[in-house]
């Protein structure tokens, strides 16, 4: 059993548990300000259908063969690389292809307002699925949707129904198939200016220490603390939310660093995890920055 998040709007959202299978099952509402992601540990998000797109059409074999292609470019108002797409959904005994898409832009300001990141995967509300026998109804602000049994997609009613209509998503299926396609190299985009900045940053201490180790042999190896300790910084900058980090100063010859962060939720767990070997680490605040230090370990051998 997992934590998964349905975002309503941009500052609405309810959590639901899910179980083994892809059933949902309310659990609260929540708004962005007082959602904390490390307090609720979702490893799933569900996108309201009043924020994505999603089409069905009759069943056809060639719009299947690439299932990781976008086959509703007519339909969009957004250029392909605007958008975020699932992969094709398909069923020749339920006559239907469907997918969901939604603008780029859109997602991005949605994970900012809620502060997660886009490694979590994202479910199209639209496209969850109902393994039950009876047809589910279910309001999204001024939508109705109809869920009928392992249908592929929802289905938008224009008119009211005398049936129960849920408020939430309770005991809809999250299937895996049908989460937004959002590329790893894309999230790496992210970091490449200031991965950039750091490898010209050791470039230029190579260059000096290779011209004036010769001079002296101390300099070479304080140069040589500095490298290290920037490219542990390297390994955990997918800790940093890009254009957080304020400043960075080196001390000690590299011995010592501290780190400036324009981030009042940063927190240093995972770095912890992967440089603690090496280093002491403290996290402190003043006023809105953070400040990371790393007090390098002195070794025996040292």
């Amino acid at each position: 059993m997992y934590l998964a998040l349905r975002i309503c709007s941009e500052q609405l959202g309810e959590l639901y548990s899910v179980k083994a299978g892809g059933t949902l099952s309310f659990i609260k509402k929540v708004n962005s300000d007082n959602f904390d992601i490390k307090i609720d540990p979702i490893k799933a998000i569900i996108i309201s259908p009043t924020l994505h797109f999603w089409k069905s059409v009759d069943y056809e074999k060639d719009l299947t063969i690439e299932k990781k292609s976008f086959i509703f470019s007519d339909d969009a108002i957004s250029e392909l690389d605007q958008i975020y797409f699932t992969s094709v959904n398909s069923s020749s005994d339920m006559n239907s292809v469907t997918q969901a898409w939604i603008r780029r832009d859109k997602l991005s300001e949605i994970f900012k307002i809620w502060n997660i990141k886009k490694s979590v995967p994202t479910y199209p509300e639209a496209l969850l699925r109902n393994r039950g026998n009876e047809v589910v109804w279910i309001r999204s602000h001024e939508t109705l949707l109809a869920y009928e049994k392992n249908k592929l997609s929802a289905d938008i009613l224009k008119n009211n129904i005398k049936d129960e209509i849920q408020t939430n998503i309770s005991n809809l299926d999250i299937t895996v198939d049908t989460k937004f396609n959002i590329p790893k190299i894309e999230r790496r985009r992210l970091l490449t200016p200031s991965l950039i900045l750091f490898g010209v940053i050791l470039l230029v201490f190579n260059i000096y220490s290779y011209n004036f180790s010769y001079e002296n042999n101390k300099y070479l190896i304080q140069t040589s603390k500095v490298q290290t300790v920037l490219g542990s910084l390297s390994k955990v900058f997918s800790e940093f939310l890009p254009g957080s980090i304020k400043e960075i100063s080196i001390h000690d010859g590299g011995k010592n660093a501290r780190i400036t962060i324009l981030d009042e939720k940063f927190e240093i767990e995972k770095i912890k995890k992967q440089l603690s070997k090496k280093y002491f680490i403290e996290l402190k605040t003043d006023n809105l920055l953070k400040i990371l230090i790393l007090n390098e370990k002195v070794l025996e051998n040292d």
